[in-house]
């Protein structure tokens, strides 16, 4: 963002805190209800540091640079972050410029025109070199009295607040909705929906600490504590969505706030009372294709599909976190897939889903019945990728994803038949366990599932030492012989590092086999800083060719194989087999 740009910002912001002023002077005639806190009760504090620990007198982030926030202490030495709490370092006094008489003024080393300005009292930040100052927007600490309308408002008679017995350090208006106020005390954080007319903990899970300043930078409320460090409440969208009627609403789909890619986004959403048919948040682009689904119907056992978590659906606040990509594709080799129930849910799939391409999504929420949207926006980075280098990353990985779910189409069918021959094969009947032998031959074939091949082993640090010292010693490195690995036992294990790519070996055509070739490269895909060399979109061509060639296979066993077994089962009066009415299809390019 130009300079210019954050100062017009910041401006806007000054009016803004102005008005909040005249706002937070207003009292209601008869008293208010607080808000029930379970309308927000997934919200969560992050403590961002500095780590070890002590206390704050102040904070203060700055507006348009996200993650970047000052602090003082109470000794009035001031500290800085530019990456959202990951590291802290010390601002370094300098020495104050000659017409000026305020000793603690520094400059951002990495941009001059960036001036903090810090005491133990709080924070100024100017954007353009000093010639105009931001502080934080806090309002007065004060209960006013109602004055007849010809009074001027600063002529009110105040009194110290006090909020559940608790005297208020620092309060802070929302320059959003100047009625959403925030109050921090020696108890903790409080918030008021109705400009201060009623309040409702918001300490949620952070310990009990004084709070010493709070501020606000585009969707994240900031907390300084008086002895645990800064903490920062993510994305307070909802809060500034909750109104009277969100408690008696049997669902509500909050608005979210626009994303900016790479990046992620909370959706949130309340459930009034617990609902007696499933419930599900779906995400769809322009054309009504749909992008990322939440169930809250228990977990799949298709071992083709990540391991996902359930959508909450117990009456109250809920928060699902949406990283901007297509729901997970069905693979054969999701990292953790057999080992993760229930431990690692909420690790990520390998491979993930294609990273959706800015634009506008609907968001759609199902309750008893009930349908609840939303839209949001989803920015591209600026400075990143040739939007149409990022248009060609995103065609070539959503053909190998969308590969990979006919791949897994056709193995459901085939699965299918496979258990249902599975019994046959140890028949009693010689003639009938021979035909049955000879079809889950045929079928196991195109399966891959439970394919065993040698595989040489990629050379790890370890391995590559121990060669490079037998070659000091002037002995011929070792051979390293090549292990036998099965894709349905060792792929999936983490811990087994053994050919878990398979890039060494070419096993023969089949559903799980291509399968895997097609997610290595949506992962590879997926992982490129530009444009998909010519390199990637081969590996596409001969995938897809491998993927037809055993959907024809399968086509046949289907049509000629399975009837062919079903007469001798009617024969002896067996049930039969289903026959699949429709193969899946796949389109590649002439070759």
């Amino acid at each position: 963002m130009h300079d210019a740009t954050r100062v017009r910002g910041l401006t806007l912001l000054v009016a803004a805190m102005a008005a909040t002023a005249s706002v937070s002077l207003r009292m209601v005639a008869a008293p208010a209800a607080a808000v029930d806190p379970r309308l927000y009760a997934e919200l969560t504090w992050h403590c961002i540091g500095p780590f070890d620990g002590g206390p704050v007198a102040s904070v203060m982030g700055v507006a348009g640079v996200p993650g970047t926030y000052t602090l003082t202490t109470p000794t009035g030495s001031a500290w800085t972050t530019t990456d959202g709490g990951g590291t802290w370092a010390p601002i370094d006094r300098g020495p104050a410029p000659a017409a000026s008489s305020d000793p603690h003024r520094w400059v951002d080393p990495e941009n001059p025109r960036r001036v903090v300005r810090t005491d133990a009292k709080g924070i100024e930040v100017s954007l353009d070199g000093g010639q105009t100052w931001v502080a934080s927007h806090r309002l007065p600490i004060a209960d006013v009295e109602r004055l007849p309308s010809h009074e001027h408002p600063t002529e009110a008679r105040t009194t110290t607040r006090t909020i559940a017995g608790a005297p208020v350090n620092v309060s802070i208006a929302d320059p959003a909705k100047p009625t959403l106020i925030f109050a921090g005390t020696n108890d903790g954080v409080f918030v008021s929906f109705d400009a201060g007319a009623a309040w409702s903990p918001l300490r949620q899970n952070m310990p009990a600490v004084a709070i010493a300043d709070l501020d606000i930078r585009g969707h994240d409320l900031i907390a300084a504590t008086r002895g645990r460090s800064i903490w920062t409440l993510d994305d307070i969208t909802p809060l500034r969505q909750i109104t009277g009627a969100t408690a008696s609403s049997p669902a509500t789909l909050f608005d979210p706030a626009d994303a900016t890619q790479p990046g992620s986004v909370f959706i949130d959403y309340d459930i009034g009372a617990a609902p007696a048919r499933r419930v599900s948040l779906t995400v769809t682009d322009t054309a009504g294709r749909s992008v990322r689904t939440w169930h809250s119907a228990a977990a799949s056992d298709d071992p083709w599909l990540p391991v996902t978590r359930p959508l909450e659906t117990t009456p109250g606040h809920h928060r699902v976190t949406w990283t901007l990509r297509f729901d997970a594709p069905a693979s054969p080799h999701h990292r953790f897939a057999h080992l993760a129930r229930p431990l690692f849910a909420q690790l990520p799939p390998d491979p993930d889903g294609p990273r959706v391409l800015p634009g506008t999504y609907r968001i759609r929420l199902d309750v008893d019945g009930r349908t609840y949207t939303q839209s949001m926006a989803v920015r591209g980075r600026a400075g990143a990728v040739p939007a149409a280098d990022e248009r060609a990353r995103f065609d070539l990985e959503m053909k190998a994803y969308e590969a990979m779910g006919v791949a897994h189409a056709g193995f459901v069918q085939l699965k299918a038949v496979r258990d249902r021959v599975k019994p046959l094969l140890t028949s009693t009947d010689a003639d009938l366990a021979a035909m049955a032998v000879d079809l889950d031959t045929k079928l196991a074939a195109i399966d891959g599932s439970d394919w065993t091949g040698l595989v040489i082993p990629d050379v790890d640090e370890d391995n590559q030492a121990e060669l490079d010292e037998q070659a000091k010693e002037g002995k011929h490195p070792d051979f390293v012989p090549p292990k036998a690995v099965s894709l349905s036992k060792d792929y999936d294990d983490p811990t087994s590092v053994l050919g878990r790519n398979f890039t060494n070996v070419d096993p023969p055509p089949a559903f799980a086999i291509v399968g895997t070739r097609l997610g290595e490269l949506v992962a590879r895909v997926d992982r490129a800083t530009g444009a998909p060399d010519a390199l990637a979109a081969d590996h596409y061509d001969v995938s897809c060719q491998r993927l037809a060639a055993v959907l024809d296979t399968w086509r046949a066993i289907n049509a000629v194989d399975v009837p062919r077994l079903n007469v001798e089962l009617r024969t002896r009066r067996m049930p039969t087999l289903a026959v699949a009415s429709a193969i899946p299809t796949i389109t590649c390019a002439a070759k």
